[in-house]
């Protein structure tokens, strides 16, 4: 077997292994206190989103009345703001990724391309994942949208998760929720169902549907 297999299997051990700790979980939850994002910052990263078609977040610049740096997707780079979701302070803005996702899901490979360049112990890395397997599982579950299937097939394999059309998504759903899971109880699932029900209003808003 290859340096590189070798590598990938730790990798992916790694991240089924059991969180066992409440500071492991807090960081996930609450992002690394060394990469959090401040007031002005988070405006910035709203605004990108909204760029991309992903307004239902407050704090940009539309709620105060200020001029967005970014007029459109031209504007921005995607591996820039997905690790900036990546590292956002609050769980609801980092679940924004996944309406980016539902909306653009090429953005996939983006969110592959900065989860491999994430060190192994970076607590934003597990989440990343789990979030881009829940994107997955969400497109079977969005009725009359008619996403663009993101892949992932060999994540689920390597990580002894069920394919996303199984149960209509709602098992991988559950099993993404799962990589996450500690000491503390938190639904992220019912976060994740939020995301899904805002992407669907706004592209029924725009005439998507």
């Amino acid at each position: 077997m290859s340096a590189t297999a070798n590598d990938e299997r730790t990798n992916f051990a790694l991240l089924k292994a059991p969180i066992t700790s409440i500071a492991e979980q807090m960081c996930m939850l609450l992002g690394r206190p060394d990469a959090r994002l401040g007031a002005e910052d988070i405006r910035d990263v709203v605004d990108r989103l909204a760029a991309y078609d992903v307004t239902y977040l407050t704090s940009g610049s539309a709620d105060t009345s200020a001029v967005s740096l970014y007029s459109g997707p031209d504007d921005v780079d995607p591996v820039g703001l997905v690790r900036d979701l990546a590292q956002a302070p609050n769980a609801r803005l980092r679940d924004a990724l996944i309406a980016l996702l539902l909306r653009h899901p090429e953005f996939s490979t983006t969110v592959r391309t900065v989860f491999a360049s994430m060190q192994t112990d970076d607590p934003a890395r597990r989440p990343l994942l789990a979030r881009l397997l829940a994107t997955a599982a969400l497109q079977r579950m969005g009725g009359a949208l008619s996403w663009t299937r993101i892949d992932v097939s060999d994540l689920v394999s390597a990580l002894d998760l069920p394919a996303p059309d199984v149960g209509e998504g709602d098992a991988l759903l559950k099993g993404a929720a799962g990589l996450l899971t500690g000491p503390y109880p938190i639904d992220w699932i019912d976060g994740w169902m939020d995301v899904l029900r805002h992407t669907l209003a706004e592209a029924k808003r725009e005439g998507a549907v």
